[in-house]
């Protein structure tokens, strides 16, 4: 019994010492995609009457997810660390989007995600940069985003555009990183919505 006693102390106190080695995440910092109101549309006339499906941009594992990525130097992506968004990637973008067409107030009735609501077009979309590189040893915001228009009933692709964005950021700290992709994004949603309401007027 006294044997049993020992060892048990014994294996106690390696325990702790092994616990005491293990490191402690570090708490990530949250960070919301920064937006401004959208500026007046340049599309011609009113929108034509009909459904929008806004589907979640695919994307590469490195960006469907909630971290934040970083180039610091080409064809070498990374991530920063501490630091990520309040939601997956795609999903961010996908969000901005559907407020882009809610500001912009030219075609009302919108879905997204997973919705399975009956729709006359769906914009599809991938996701091919969202991150910040590296250009003389500062950071540029870039945002990348193929999409295609569909006809929802008939599946016909009616077109297809890519959009890219780049925002030199004012430091290296990742709050400036955030900014400079916030404004990025703001831009490239601009020219997707003004893209979308053009096409679809030539298609109704």
């Amino acid at each position: 019994m006294r044997h049993l006693t020992i060892a048990s102390l014994l294996l106690a106190v390696s325990l702790l010492g092994a616990c005491t080695l293990v490191p402690t995440r570090e708490p990530s910092s949250l960070y919301a995609l920064p937006a401004e109101p959208l500026a007046e549309g340049t599309a011609v006339g009113t929108a034509p009457e009909m459904t929008l499906h806004l589907a979640t941009p695919q994307a590469g594992r490195l960006l469907d997810s909630a971290r934040i990525v970083v180039l610091p130097e080409p064809h070498r992506p990374s991530v920063y660390q501490g630091a990520r968004w309040t939601d997956d990637a795609p999903v961010l973008l996908r969000d901005r989007l559907l407020d882009g067409f809610r500001e912009d107030g030219r075609l009302s009735r919108l879905t997204h995600g997973e919705s399975s609501l009956p729709s006359d077009l769906t914009l599809v979309s991938d996701l091919r940069a969202f991150q910040s590189e590296y250009i003389n040893d500062l950071p540029d915001a870039v945002v990348t985003i193929d999409v295609r228009l569909v006809d929802s009933r008939s599946r016909r692709l009616l077109a297809s555009q890519r959009f890219s964005q780049r925002q030199a950021a004012a430091t290296t700290e990742i709050g400036d990183v955030v900014a400079a992709l916030g404004l990025a994004t703001d831009r490239l949603v601009q020219e997707l919505v003004d893209w979308t309401l053009g096409e679809a007027h030539r298609h109704r």
